[in-house]
């Protein structure tokens, strides 16, 4: 028996994600409809008229009809229990043993002899180009997932050869089953060694480890980072494309999670180590994404995640002040010894800033200052900004005071004064 899920829109939203991964777009999903249901696929009105009834039930404004379910279920290779409980329930299609059927398994041996099947199977994608862990994830069957990864079968992020200049390129997802002999193309390995981040595989794992209260499981995961920070640290650019690594069903689970210690754990800012040993302080690249769902809900803890915000945002303005302001003084002395003419403040100044870049998409930022060929300031760091309103007075003045320190951070200058 599984609970149907009531909310329209949770179940347009899910729908729409099958069709969006199966079909890219909503119209070929319409045609493809069209045709299994013995219509005419070139008539232009009977395809504008399906396009507007999937809008619907995509937008959540009408219910899925059960004449449409049997259709919906064979062209996108779903059950009906997946669908109406928007993938909370699901129930295998197949007669024979697929990676559909084992991720969707509770039992330990069923796990362990396809593991240890002598074609491998469990290495290689299924005709939807799925393997085994992309369908564990979806179904959210974490007993399964978290066994593969304390035996070592699979992991998301190899600690055991550390390496922050690897880091900039990704976290070195990979698995320890072995391939079967040569003649034969396995590509686990390759899925997730170059394509767990492009996939999103790591951060589904952090909303499920976040739904089972495994905090182990988050720090494995390194749940609070991207690999973007590693290549702004490493390099000292701020321009990471960081959004290529959002997922948005994470900041979802996080918020959903009404927990203290999620929230805490997410809001905290933590130091990273460039390869020369430096410390730079960041915080959840998106922060401000799970801020203003926060303040959306009228969360309990948008509070408490606010003021740790605006501790970060103040560690870095503080931080880089002292730097930028100790490197300007250091020009000062440098432009106007005897060897050296005196030159305007205002050009001191300009050639002080000369290497401060601030990526306001991201709110990364990094500020770099030579004083001798060995001897120079380095300081990378993100910002964040708040784009959500609240009608409540204190949330509306923490808000105000995040972004009041995101603006002095884009736009420092030396205290030329002094």
């Amino acid at each position: 028996m599984f609970m149907l899920e009531k909310n329209n829109e949770k179940v347009g939203k899910y729908l729409n994600g099958l069709i969006l991964e199966k079909y890219q777009k909503v119209r070929r999903f319409c045609i493809a409809y069209i045709k299994l249901s013995g219509l005419d696929e070139n008539d232009n009105s009977v395809i504008a008229k399906m396009q507007n009834r999937m809008s619907q039930m995509i937008q959540g404004k009408k219910a899925i009809q059960i004449y449409d379910l049997p259709i919906f279920c064979e062209l996108l290779g779903v059950s009906c229990e997946e669908i109406l409980s928007a993938g909370k329930h699901f129930t295998p299609i197949s007669g024979h043993v697929t990676n559909y059927e084992i991720a969707f398994s509770k039992e330990k041996a069923v796990w362990d002899k396809y593991i240890n099947h002598r074609d491998k199977l469990i290495l290689n994608p299924d005709e939807y180009n799925k393997t085994v862990i992309d369908y564990a994830l979806e179904f959210k069957n974490y007993d399964f997932l978290k066994y593969l990864m304390d035996k070592r079968y699979i992991w998301f992020v190899d600690d055991s050869q550390y390496d922050c200049h690897e880091r900039a390129f990704g976290f070195s997802a990979g698995t320890s089953i072995k391939r079967r002999e040569m003649g034969y193309q396995d590509t686990l390995d390759v899925t997730l060694r170059y394509h767990s981040e492009e996939r999103g595989l790591r951060q589904k794992m952090i909303a499920l480890a976040m739904g089972n209260n495994d905090f182990a499981m988050l720090e494995c995961l390194r749940a609070r980072e991207v690999p973007a920070l590693y290549q702004a640290c490493s390099y000292m650019n701020p321009q990471t494309k960081c959004k290529d690594y959002y997922n948005e069903s994470v900041i979802v689970e996080i918020v959903e999670s009404d927990s203290d210690k999620v929230i805490e754990y997410f809001s905290d800012d933590f130091p990273i180590k460039d390869h020369f040993g430096q410390e730079h302080w960041f915080i959840y690249p998106y922060m401000g994404k799970l801020l203003e769902l926060l303040i959306m809900k009228k969360n309990k803890y948008a509070e408490a995640a606010l003021r740790r915000t605006i501790a970060h945002n103040e560690r870095v303005y503080d931080n880089l002040r002292q730097m930028v302001n100790e490197a300007f003084e250091w020009s000062k002395q440098f432009f106007n010894t005897d060897y050296n003419y005196k030159v305007p403040v205002e050009t001191v100044a300009e050639n002080t800033m000369h290497y401060y870049r601030f990526d306001d998409e991201d709110g990364f930022l990094s500020y770099m200052f030579a004083k001798g060929k060995k001897d120079y300031f380095r300081f990378c760091a993100n910002a964040i900004y708040v784009e959500a309103k609240s009608d409540d007075l204190l949330i509306h003045a923490l808000v105000d005071e995040v972004n009041k320190l995101y603006e002095s951070i884009e736009n420092i200058q030396p205290d030329t004064s002094v």
